[in-house]
């Protein structure tokens, strides 16, 4: 009896040991997690020799210039697209931040839906003063990603830089007017926009635009590079040229000259510009959204004293652009555009245009000239056309002013494109004669397949006459 007592009594002992353990056991699992959720949601702090102070928080990342906030909203943040899923936010992420010393932060980010993606946002505070911001993305599946690109959101209007000429293609971009603080990017595939996010307010950004257009497929767990850049408080008035090597070529044969930079081509006869705003450029109409080839990424495949061929990556649609320039002889420039899709997507109109000088008083389609009314296009669907005909081949214009070359242009034949002419003023605000080929499906968008296609075929003839 006194055996079973004993039993008892330690089984009891026993028992209220172990609960007692696995209550402890909860406990200290409950305040881990609790220390966890405090070190993931708690905002951390870097401050630079030059007063820059970066404020990383979840799902916000705010710059301040000593106590002057420069940032609005969700501060600094990345968007990217995947398929029909557009402007994946990260500040809709499961985050994680670690502050590794005073001088360096790391912040992980992952995305469950629609994507299933790794971000790491490595911050450091370099010893110049500048912060600097390296973000590197790991894919948990093969996956597309497209239009990545990282946003500023600031307090005002960002700021003018004298040495940059806002191409979008710098690389350097001023935090407003009443400070010297900078936004940076390293790299040389990204181009620069802004956008007004609420009255005397705008947002800035860099865009990833790829070689080919389309991001390839990401591998599953290989680590890719989204954006490497910095912050820093400089002189904006001293500092060297920013352009990130703008895409530039001169052709150039007896008097006449062709000026091709970044996806404009302008044209001087007898050293008299003949061209006027973008020159010659070509353009696309999708998703409601126009976009222009001065807004492509260009590269340089040729180039010679008479004949340059280039291509240009587009942000925004699957196409890439090759373009065969030739001057013929010092009156005549062959034109050759082809246009190349990578994936379908809805294309509603594309043309190639042509902006002339308003010193062109005179217009033809035929024997007959008429005077250019005052009458001028000011939006992009309601055009005052002066004329328009089928791109069969035949049909020309000719543009002609006092004291100013004469302009044949004539297109090849160009299926279900039709040529143009008409005043404008809503391209950049300057007055121009506009002269295009164009292609426009009123119904509904053209639904645009994988392949190469004709873009524009045709000449630009110039001489001091009708000719």
């Amino acid at each position: 009896e006194a055996w079973r007592h004993a039993q008892e009594e330690r089984n009891r002992l026993e028992q209220e040991a172990w609960c007692h353990s696995q209550e402890e056991r909860h406990r200290l699992e409950q305040e881990r997690r609790r220390i966890e959720r405090a070190k993931r949601y708690a905002s951390i702090e870097l401050v630079s020799a030059s007063g820059l102070r970066v404020v990383i928080a979840p799902a916000k990342v705010h710059i301040f210039l000593h106590h002057q906030k420069l940032t609005d909203k969700n501060g600094i943040y990345l968007l990217f697209e995947k398929g029909q899923f557009r402007d994946i936010p990260s500040t809709a992420t499961y985050y994680w931040l670690i502050k590794v010393s005073d001088t360096r932060a790391v912040c992980f980010m992952r995305w469950v839906k629609p994507v299933h993606v790794c971000q790491i946002w490595y911050w450091t505070v370099m010893p110049d003063g500048m912060i600097d911001l390296r973000i590197e993305s790991k894919s948990l599946s093969e996956q597309s990603i497209d239009n990545s690109r990282i946003e500023c959101c600031l307090q005002g209007k960002r700021g003018a830089i004298q040495s940059l000429n806002l191409s979008g293609k710098e690389k350097i971009m001023s935090l407003g007017d009443s400070n010297n603080v900078v936004f940076m990017t390293r790299q040389d595939d990204q181009i620069t926009g802004s956008y007004s996010h609420g009255e005397g307010r705008e947002t800035i950004y860099f865009l990833t635009v790829c070689n080919d257009a389309v991001q390839l497929p990401i591998k599953r767990d290989k680590r890719s590079l989204v954006f490497s850049g910095m912050f820093g408080v400089v002189n904006c008035n001293d500092f060297p040229v920013f352009n990130m090597g703008e895409t530039r070529h001169v052709l150039i044969k007896g008097g006449l000259k062709l000026y091709f930079k970044e996806g404009s081509c302008c044209l001087e006869h007898n050293g008299k510009m003949l061209t006027t705003g973008m020159g010659l450029y070509t353009s696309l109409y999708s998703r409601n959204i126009w976009s222009d080839s001065t807004q492509a990424r260009w590269s340089i495949v040729s180039a010679d004293t008479d004949r340059l061929i280039v291509k240009g990556c587009w942000p925004w649609v699957p196409v890439v652009q090759l373009w065969d320039v030739q001057l013929v002889s010092d009156t005549k420039i062959c034109l050759d555009l082809r246009m190349r899709v990578l994936q379908e997507f809805p294309l509603k109109v594309y043309e190639t245009a042509l902006m002339m000088t308003p010193e062109y008083q005179y217009w033809s389609a035929a024997k007959d000239f008429h005077t250019f009314p005052k009458d001028v296009t000011r939006d992009d669907f309601f055009r005052i056309c002066l004329s328009s005909h089928e791109a069969d081949g035949k049909n020309q214009f000719f543009l002609r002013g006092d004291g100013i070359s004469s302009i044949i242009f004539s297109p090849y034949f160009m299926p279900y494109q039709r040529i143009i002419v008409e005043n404008v003023t809503h391209m950049g605000g300057a007055p121009a004669r506009l002269l295009h080929c164009l292609r426009v499906n009123d119904q509904q968008d053209i639904l645009s397949r994988a392949g190469e296609y004709d873009l524009f075929k045709g000449d630009i003839d110039i001489s001091g006459g009708l000719a």
